[in-house]
């Protein structure tokens, strides 16, 4: 029989012998707000909170969106009294909460079916408007181009007839190369596009934030037009903004440069 040693008993009660060191773990980054002052009237703020780190950038309130959101609030450029909107990967979602302040009658805020997001998107909607404009909004998860059909039914009322979106937004979203096809799939599935003539709009707005792959950002334009999405596309704006992050790679002018099409 092997010797008892004492020291190793005194090791295997010492319970802190592999305990990780304090501070080893680094507690979860705490969600953030942002304020965003409308430009129809400066008064009026819309705080939106940001979750507090996520796979999916939804913790960064990007710089297309607040272009995307001052761009609606021109009633030169749209309106929306009456209109139905979607907006996919939404994040803090301000641009679909602008179109709910600027008269949209009925919004589908959707973004990838993980709890925390939708959870956060729905706390800027109870937070950020008001009860009315809340009763006119639903928050869903929604991977793109999977049954995009069921969206649709979000926003039918007694009498519709598969009523179809006057507005899609897609804010930020083109950098995904590999879901340009999920992302049209959706777009052509519920965006109004009826025999009578009557067109919705698809507002893509976006910066290249990977200036050397700024031509497969641009890709997304090019399938588009092609069957069976079959869209035209139309150059809106650029706009200077100051970079999200400072010291990513390419050529700061590329990354601050804002970008608004419309099919």
């Amino acid at each position: 029989m092997a010797q008892h040693d004492e020291d190793e008993d005194i090791a295997l009660e010492d319970d802190t012998l592999f305990a990780d060191p304090e501070g080893f773990y680094k507690p979860p980054p705490k969600d953030t707000f942002q304020e965003y002052k409308r430009k129809s009237d400066p008064s009026q703020v819309l705080r939106v909170k940001l979750v507090g780190g996520h796979a999916l950038w939804a913790h960064c309130l990007w710089n297309a969106g607040i272009a995307l959101s001052d761009y609606f609030e021109d009633p030169k450029n749209i309106t929306f009294d009456g209109k139905s909107v979607l907006e996919l990967g939404a994040g803090a979602a301000l641009p679909s909460l602008v179109t709910l302040v600027n008269g949209a009658s009925r919004v589908v805020i959707t973004d990838y079916p993980d709890q925390p997001l939708l959870d956060n998107i729905s706390y800027n909607v109870e937070h950020s408007l008001d009860s009315a404009h809340q009763a006119r909004v639903k928050v869903a998860g929604h991977l793109w181009g999977k049954e995009p059909e069921s969206l649709l039914t979000l926003i039918q009322e007694d009498g519709d007839t598969m009523r179809k979106f006057d507005v899609i937004i897609l804010s930020d979203l083109i950098f995904n190369h590999f879901a340009h096809h999920q992302l049209l799939a959706t777009c052509r599935a519920t965006i109004l596009d009826d025999d009578k003539g009557n067109k919705g709009e698809i507002y893509v707005c976006f910066s290249h934030h990977r200036p050397s792959l700024a031509h497969k950002d641009l890709e997304f334009f090019e399938t588009a037009a092609q069957a069976p999405y079959n869209f035209h596309s139309e150059k809106l704006f650029e706009r200077r903004m100051t970079p999200m992050f400072e010291r990513d790679q390419g050529p700061e002018e590329v990354r601050a440069t804002v970008h608004l099409y419309k099919l």
